[in-house]
Formats: structure tokens, C-alpha cells, sequence
């Protein structure tokens, strides 16, 4: 006869199945927010760099630095894709729903 298990003891087995997949998750989470950071302030730092520190100058102080500004604005949807998976991988171990 073979053995079985009784009920409380398959959720305790399941639980003990799903741990990999929550040390995953905040793996990720720990991935997803160090990417959102780097990405967000290089964003911002370019933007800060690029524009000039007297407001009344010329405006082709802020022409010269254009690319820099473009490429500042262009990694934003990057940052904003970063900070979701940084916000779902704390949902995803919190409710159990993927």
C-alpha cells in the first residue's frame, strides 16, 4: 500500500515547490530596479549636462547639445519599461498571479 499524503501536508509541499520561483522573482526585481536607476538618472543627467546654466543665453547653446537631449529622451520609454518589471515582480511574489 503505498503511502499518501494528507492534505496539509500537499500544501505544505506545494509552498516548498513554489519557493524557487519567489527567490526568481525578487532576483528579478532586484535586476529590473538596478536597470530603472542606471537608466534613470543617466536619462536625467544628460538632460541636466546638456542644458545651459544661464536661461537669458542663446538659444543655440541648447541646439549644440540637441543629440545629447534626443538621446536623454529617447531612453526614457527604456526607464519606463524597467521601472514596470520592477513594480510587477514584487506583485508576482505577493499574490502568487503571474
Amino acid at each position: 500500500m503505498p503511502y499518501r499524503l494528507q492534505p496539509d501536508q500537499e500544501k505544505g509541499l506545494r509552498r516548498l515547490a513554489k519557493i524557487p520561483d519567489r527567490a526568481a522573482a525578487t532576483a528579478g526585481a532586484t535586476k529590473a530596479g538596478i536597470l530603472f536607476s542606471v537608466l534613470f538618472v543617466s536619462s536625467h543627467s544628460l538632460v541636466w549636462l546638456s542644458i545651459p546654466a544661464d536661461p537669458s543665453g542663446p538659444p543655440e547653446d541648447v541646439i549644440i547639445h540637441g543629440k545629447t537631449i534626443s538621446l536623454a529622451l529617447e531612453l526614457l520609454p527604456f526607464v519606463g519599461i524597467a521601472f514596470l518589471w520592477f513594480v510587477r515582480a514584487p506583485y508576482t511574489k505577493m499574490t502568487g498571479v503571474s
